[in-house]
C-alpha cells in the first residue's frame, strides 16, 4: 500500500482503539 494509505489506516486503528478504551489519564496525547 502507498505510505499515505498505510499511515491513514494506522491512524484510524489507533483512534478507534482509543475511542473505545476506558477514560485514561494518558489519553489524548495524539
Amino acid at each position: 500500500l502507498p505510505n499515505r494509505v498505510r499511515e491513514s489506516a494506522v491512524f484510524l486503528a489507533l483512534w478507534a482503539s482509543e475511542a473505545h478504551a476506558p477514560p485514561d489519564p494518558g489519553a489524548g496525547k495524539a
